[in-house]
């Protein structure tokens, strides 16, 4: 059997954890409003407060994150986690590929979907944490399973006649609410940064919500497009 080393962020603990540096955060900017000058320039601030709240994201993800081997052959699929503390989920599956209904992922900023539908219908769900994309097998893998299934589907199909293909569903991108979606997506490019412009009072209360919507907008527009790439024409 194949391999993967694979990255996997508990997003429970992880918003347990990113809950607590919150608290911190906020008691600390508090203490630091009162006795600093420097709040009084809203520049400064902003930035400040930024550069600490990136840094408690990544010391949240850092901790939170355990690595997960997958290991897969042309008959099975394994998913063990090993020993981990008990803050930590436990994932340990032996899953026969040809008792796999469908299978579905679905890119995401932060954490990718890949969800497994078996035939007795338990839904087998793994969020990949995008910050290791280059730095575990999950690509490999998720590249390895698709061709895997493609050739389980034609073997299987040839030897039992009665076997119904697994199926891909499709993500947000491919289905007709996506293009919804796009046009949200293109509004908020379009109205945010006009927002942040005319911007005449001094406010930036507002700046951390806007900025969290325009980076949505523009990722969720680049995969949208690069999904339609893909996608032949007929379908």
């Amino acid at each position: 059997m194949k391999t993967y080393n694979i990255r996997y962020t508990s997003r429970l603990f992880a918003v347990l954890l990113l809950t607590a540096f919150s608290i911190v955060i906020v008691v600390f900017m508090v203490i630091f409003i009162k006795k600093s000058t420097v709040a009084q320039n809203n520049w400064m601030f902003l930035l400040g407060t930024v550069t600490i709240v990136i840094l408690s994201v990544r010391l949240t993800m850092k901790i939170a994150t355990v690595t997960v081997a997958f290991k897969m052959d042309m008959d099975n699929l394994r998913i063990n986690s090993g020993t981990q503390t008990k803050f930590h989920e436990k994932l340990n599956y032996n899953i026969e590929l040809r008792e796999i209904e469908s299978y579905f992922f679905q890119k995401e900023r932060q954490f990718d979907k890949f969800f497994l539908t078996m035939k007795n219908k338990e839904v087998i769900k793994f969020f990949h944490n995008t910050d290791f994309d280059d730095s575990d097998d999950f690509i490999l893998f998720l590249n390895d399973f698709t061709n895997l299934i493609s050739k389980v589907n034609s073997l299987e199909t040839q030897n039992e006649s009665s076997f119904k293909p697994i199926q891909k569903k499709p993500s947000i991108y491919e289905r007709p609410i996506g293009k919804l979606y796009a046009v949200g997506a293109v509004i908020i490019i379009v109205v945010v940064p006009t927002l942040m412009i005319w911007n005449k009072n001094g406010d930036f209360s507002g700046y951390g919500p806007m900025t969290i919507a325009l980076g949505w907008a523009f990722f969720y527009l680049s995969e949208f497009y690069r999904t339609k790439r893909k996608t032949p024409r007929n379908n």
